[in-house]
């Protein structure tokens, strides 16, 4: 628009202002446009993101189904295991305890209850009353850990309140662990430590093995 002095083209300034007008309106109409198509994009987007946040917790759901299944079947393996191994244990510590400790009595899953529930519970017990006064008790486990190890070393020394039938002070008291093998040496030298007894398998039977110079702890002196 030209401007000189005090006149004016009304005509012209008519003219630019309805094409500025209209340039305004189509540039208002394309920013609508891209607005518009715009938020279409966004709520495209958002939707599929739904629908990919929806399969991912179907998936995740899936996921933790099939975890949980294996689990329990790993469980179930585990548990089988442990049974297996208890079971061969009790009957080869049988023999282990009749020659090494000259016990005439065995208890395999000997029991404490209070109040009808088990507050204790000894995998093998074995015992004497004749000029050899000895009672032995086998902890059996598929899996040792050093958790295990304290919790036996409790019972042996509470033996006596719980199995108030062997509180003969004349009488001694021993014990074994039994597992199928344990490669952890510091975990053997915890356990020679305590003055308990360690069976492993060894040529399909469980057979005593401490380290050198191990010495047994009499629970009951």
């Amino acid at each position: 628009m030209n401007l000189e002095k005090d006149d004016i083209d009304w005509k012209e300034f008519h003219n630019e202002t309805k094409q500025m007008l209209r340039e305004l309106v189509v540039r208002s109409q394309e920013t609508d446009r891209q607005f518009k198509e715009t938020n279409r994009q966004f709520k495209e987007t958002d939707r599929k993101f739904q629908e990919s946040n929806l399969q991912l917790e179907k998936e995740s759901r899936r996921l933790d189904k099939k975890i949980a299944e294996i689990g329990k079947q790993i469980g179930g393996i585990g548990e089988k295991f442990g049974y297996l191994v208890e079971g061969f244990a009790i009957d080869s510590m049988e023999e282990i305890l009749y020659k090494k400790f000259k016990v005439d009595h065995i208890q395999a899953r000997a029991k404490v209850k209070k109040d009808g529930i088990v507050i204790a519970e000894i995998d093998v017990l074995g015992y004497c009353n004749s000029t050899i006064n000895n009672v032995v008790a086998v902890e059996v486990k598929s899996q040792l850990k050093p958790e295990h190890v304290t919790e036996f070393k409790t019972l042996l020394s509470n033996f006596k309140n719980l199995f108030p039938e062997h509180k003969n002070k004349n009488k001694h008291l021993f014990g074994v662990l039994a597992t199928p093998g344990v490669f952890d040496t510091e975990l053997v030298k915890n356990i020679a430590n305590q003055g308990i007894y360690l069976a492993t398998i060894k040529n399909d039977t469980f057979t005593i093995k401490n380290i050198q110079d191990f010495k047994p702890r009499d629970y009951n002196s």
